[in-house]
């Protein structure tokens, strides 16, 4: 069975809103006009866009073909209108041009999207000077100018379809003030008198803003009706697509995706509250990985993309072969990802869960090889912060079993600027922390605080319980600063007089002073493997029981804790 690099099996909350959240009643509806996710027009519209448009462009020439044959019959005032037909015919024809290039020509993504910006404006100009001809406000040209506009809005994004109404609407203002002067006669197109509308520039003024007004409200009308929709499509296939990740081994949405064309995205391995995880594949070297990506929602929280990327760079500065391979960070289109060592095989807290406890000797085993792990990345100045069962991976190889430190997403380099200075007071999982994690002192956590932690994930393994029990967060971290965990032998009296010896070594790992615990986890390791067999020093045992007789080193520190949990239990919600 497969299992992924630092992540649990949880299923991350996809959070969607219908619009972008203001800080008023009165800004939401306006901040709506945009939209809250990034619209990207797939490559083919572009194209059968560009395809409309040199038809579109080749009837009209046709027409204006049609129309110069029939100045006369239509009462078109002949010289005006062969004149302006000239740049019309020429936007016309460059427009017709483009369509044909956009349509056929294999160009990227970011290059359509350019010449569309192009013809839009090319268009625009266009529909001005028939406007400029047929009358500024009262033409059939205004509407169907305006209709262009709001289909580029409902068939494009938001730039594009905005950028299509400015135009529109500034060239238009431009044209009544030029007719409101008297530069510029209205409805030049026509032979016969001009129109009520027009016969003075004051009228043409007062109905000019209302006309305005009412291609402004058009245009917002359109793009609330396509942000809502587009948003409520975004909703339902972010639903379809968690619910599709819940099962590892399906099919997840990244799956079939190749990235920055070399690692190919295969079958789901897990879930977890930052990202995915998918097994790949190199595509060069064929080489089986596994791929950690961020949740799409999260790529635009910079704390959250920080805490990512710092994972990849700090594990990637720990030389252990406990410690989980980072083979490669990058961005795809995008899309943040991290490429590790695939691993096959059981966390540890799969492996205790429902049981009593395993044998001390796959204990010693487990211990030896994380103590190694974190000792490296001591040595590196890297706190890891976030030791838990679920962070440990046991994995079988031809010499046997050899366990895995994950996930480094929450770990600090010591005396650098890694460290992330925005991230809410408590970090690591409240079960196995430390009680200077638990007051929210981050400036004071070192490698002791992922001491205290091995110690408690030591006492996991032997019980198969975690050592602090309670209904709520805040009682957690209060029996963290204030209690010790129930005697270890309480569980597991089969373990005879090796059972105090080990409960002694956790206990000096779990010290509330930091000075008091071990002061590397080679030591710690050493002297359970010594406990294992029966023969841990009087010395050490003096020293554990002095700890324990001893009151807290932290008592008054839990009020601490529970205030430290509930100022930062909304930002961590």
């Amino acid at each position: 069975m497969h299992f992924c690099p630092s992540y649990s099996n949880d299923v991350s909350r996809e959070r969607v809103h219908f619009g972008v959240v203001g800080t008023s009643s009165g800004s939401t509806w306006l901040a709506r006009l945009f939209p809250r996710f990034p619209q990207t027009v797939p490559v083919e519209v572009y194209r059968y866009i560009g395809k409309i448009r040199m038809i579109v462009a080749a009837c009209c020439v046709a027409y204006n073909v049609i129309a110069a044959m029939s100045i006369d019959f239509l009462g078109l005032h002949r010289e005006r209108w062969l004149t302006a037909q000239i740049p019309n015919g020429t936007l016309i024809v460059a427009t017709g041009l483009l369509g044909l290039v956009i349509w056929k020509g294999r160009l990227e993504a970011e290059r359509l999207r350019q010449l569309t910006f192009v013809c839009v404006a090319l268009e625009t100009g266009s529909f001005l000077v028939n406007i400029s001809l047929y009358g500024s406000l009262g033409s059939h040209m205004v509407l169907t100018a305006m209709l262009v506009a709001l289909l580029y809005r409902a068939t494009f994004d938001f730039r594009i379809g905005a950028w299509a109404v400015g135009l529109f609407i500034v060239g238009q203002l431009a044209i009544v003030g030029a007719e409101a002067a008297g530069w510029m006669g209205a409805q030049l197109a026509f032979s016969e008198r001009v129109d009520d509308l027009y016969a003075s520039s004051h009228r043409i003024l007062t109905i000019a803003p209302l006309v305005v007004m009412m291609e402004v409200f058009a245009f917002w009308g359109v793009n609330w009706m396509v942000v809502r929709l587009q948003h409520k499509d975004r909703a339902i296939r972010l639903l379809r697509e968690t619910l599709a990740a819940i099962e590892p081994g399906k099919v997840g949405r990244h799956t079939g995706r190749t990235l920055r064309d070399t690692y190919l995205v295969e079958a789901l391995l897990g879930v977890g509250g930052m990202g995915e995880v998918y097994r790949g594949q190199h595509q060069r070297t064929r080489r089986a990985v596994a791929i950690k990506l961020l949740h799409p929602h999260m790529v635009d929280d910079p704390v959250l993309l920080a805490r990512f990327r710092r994972e990849a760079e700090i594990a990637g500065a720990v030389d252990s072969d406990h410690v989980v391979e980072v083979i490669d960070a990058d961005v795809d289109d995008g899309q943040p990802f991290i490429v590790l060592e695939l691993l096959v095989g059981r966390s540890l807290q799969e492996t205790v869960e429902h049981s009593t406890g395993m044998d001390p000797a796959q204990v010693v085993q487990i211990a030896s090889q994380v103590a190694a792990g974190l000792n490296a990345a001591h040595e590196a100045s890297v706190v890891h912060r976030d030791l838990k069962p679920e962070n440990l991976m046991l994995v079988e190889t031809p010499d046997g079993l050899r366990t895995k430190i994950l996930d480094f997403g929450i770990s600090k380099i010591r005396g650098n600027a890694t460290a992330i200075t925005n991230e809410v007071a408590i970090l690591g999982t409240p079960d196995f922390m430390s009680p200077e994690q638990a007051v929210g002192n981050n400036e004071a956590v070192d490698q002791r605080a992922d001491i205290f932690s091995l110690g408690a994930v030591l006492y996991f393994a032997l019980t198969g319980r975690r050592p602090f029990r309670a209904s709520s967060v805040p009682s957690i971290l209060m029996k963290i600063c204030e209690e010790e965990p129930p005697p270890l032998v309480d569980f597991r009296p089969d373990l005879g007089p090796r059972g105090a010896q080990l409960a002694a070594v956790i206990a000096i790992a779990m010290a509330k002073r930091p000075e008091e615990r071990y002061s590397t986890t080679t030591q710690l390791a050493q002297d359970f493997a010594v406990a294992a067999q029966g023969a841990l020093p009087e010395e050490v045992m003096r020293r554990a029981t002095t700890l324990r007789r001893g009151r807290p080193a932290t008592t008054g520190v839990g009020d601490r804790a529970v205030s430290a949990t509930n100022a930062t239990l909304p930002a961590t919600a």
